[in-house]
């Protein structure tokens, strides 16, 4: 079993709320790293992802993201690109998850967006290596009903009410998505849940669906 689950959290530059129907590119990727045997969140970070086309298009972002998550051009335009920060996770996971690490962790998204409809078809399309770890996740979501037994769970804030937990209001969007992941993690673990069984993502064989 592994010893940690890393929340891994993007908004699109798009119609955040439809991951994987807008085609956007991402411009916010946040993630946490939860220590599943001491039960407490380690380590978390959020970041700024600049798109390719935003030098030269005055709009990269949509009215949604700029209302609803408060983001500025500005802050889209001084991001890193989305190749240093997969980078600089990875540099997380060689240097503080231990010699073994390719079977420490986990990712774990809520559904199946983050990864098969969005980071693997943007990585593809820049001709980014993301590391292997990337092709396995737990959908929280899909864990949820398992364990809960409930089939009415769509989203993050279905599962902190299931739970009668409340949102965590501390950050900015992306990041507070990730804490509040963390928080239901270490809810179901509590309640005596264990996560066996990633998911597996074989890219040769779902092409244009991740």
């Amino acid at each position: 079993m592994a010893k940690y689950l890393i929340a891994i959290y993007t908004v699109t530059a798009g119609l955040h709320e439809e991951l994987g129907c807008d085609e956007q590119e991402i411009v916010l990727f946040s993630w946490v790293v939860v220590d599943l045997t001491n039960t407490k969140v380690v380590a978390a970070q959020t970041h700024m992802v600049k798109p390719r086309g935003c030098d030269v298009n005055e709009n990269a972002l949509s009215e949604a993201c700029k209302t609803e998550l408060g983001l500025s051009e500005e802050q889209v335009k001084t991001g890193q690109p989305l190749e240093q920060v997969v980078e600089q996770l990875d540099q997380f996971v060689q240097a503080k998850l231990g010699p073994d690490n390719a079977q420490s962790f986990h990712l774990v998204t809520d559904g199946q967006m983050h990864l098969r409809q969005v980071l693997h078809p943007e990585a593809s399309q820049k001709n980014i290596n993301l590391p292997h770890y990337y092709y396995s996740f737990f959908d929280l979501r899909k864990e949820f009903r398992k364990f809960y037994n409930s089939e009415e769970i769509h989203s993050i804030q279905d599962m902190l009410n299931f739970v009668s937990m409340e949102s965590d209001a501390s950050a900015e969007f992306s990041m507070q998505q990730v804490q509040n992941i963390s928080k239901i993690i270490l809810r179901l673990v509590e309640d005596g849940y264990t996560f066996e069984t990633a998911e597996q993502i074989n890219t040769h064989l779902e092409p244009g669906i991740w």
